[in-house]
């Protein structure tokens, strides 16, 4: 089923670096008409700036709040649903303090009010998320 991934090219960084994540979607062959994405850095990380790549045509909404991103992107009406393997948004974040940062997407399997992607029928096609580590140093 579909799955939801962060992409980032190290596994350790310094205090003083900007990070950039990758947030990916991989429908595997199922159509979708939009998606909700919830994703925590945690607190040793702050969100500075959101990138979508236009994947999806419309961003529809959009909150970041320190350390939590919550977004929603949808097809446009006259356009084809999406299907497939791509990146969504990239995400421009600031370290700011030293430990492991559990990046992580807000996700229940079933649940409909967290991470979501949603078929032109409504149903949720979601089924895996893959959550990442960062050390901070």
């Amino acid at each position: 089923m579909a799955q939801l991934s962060v992409e980032y090219f190290y596994t350790e960084t310094k205090l003083t670096d900007k990070v950039y994540f990758g947030i990916v979607i991989d429908t595997l062959l199922q159509e979708i008409a939009g998606l909700d994405v919830i994703f925590d850095v945690s607190s040793y990380l702050k969100i500075l700036n959101y990138y979508p790549t236009g994947l999806l045509s419309v961003k529809n909404y959009v909150d970041i709040k320190d350390n939590l991103i919550t977004f929603s992107q949808l097809t446009e009406l006259d356009k084809p649903n999406f299907k497939g393997k791509g990146l969504i948004a990239v995400l421009e974040c600031q370290p700011v303090k030293v430990g492991n940062a559990y990046l992580k997407f807000n996700f229940t399997l079933g649940s409909t009010i967290d991470c979501n992607f949603a078929s032109k029928d409504g149903k949720d096609l979601l089924t895996s998320v893959q959550n990442r580590l960062l050390k901070i140093v």
